[in-house]
């Protein structure tokens, strides 16, 4: 089955995005990742799709700011992170989830 799944933005997810160094501008103030990642608990690894969206440039943007990360830079930005196994480019996943996000309120409704 395929799924695009919110990931929770984890003391080590929020050093994966530390350690990423491949962002690519999608338009003024969005950038977005990829990075396969394998959680303690996961059987195998996983596509890990992280955009973030500078607060200046974005003032709508309702994504979270990273708080188990010290350094300035980290505040300018709000992320959002999906895990994934589709195999569609990285801009599809996140454009896919935006489209279809407010389904995961209607479900815990």
């Amino acid at each position: 089955m395929d799924y695009i799944v919110d990931v929770k933005f984890t003391h080590p997810i929020q050093h994966l995005i530390h350690d990423s160094i491949n962002w690519v501008v999608l338009d003024t103030g969005i950038e977005i990742c990829e990075q396969i990642y394998q959680s303690k608990s996961w059987e195998k690894p996983r596509r890990i799709v992280m955009v973030r969206q500078k607060i200046k440039d974005r003032t709508q943007a309702t994504s979270k700011q990273l708080s188990l990360l010290p350094e300035e830079i980290y505040r300018n930005y709000r992320y959002s992170g999906y895990v994934t196994n589709l195999k569609l480019p990285t801009p599809e996943i996140w454009l896919l989830y935006r489209g279809s996000s407010d389904a995961e309120n209607r479900i815990k409704e």
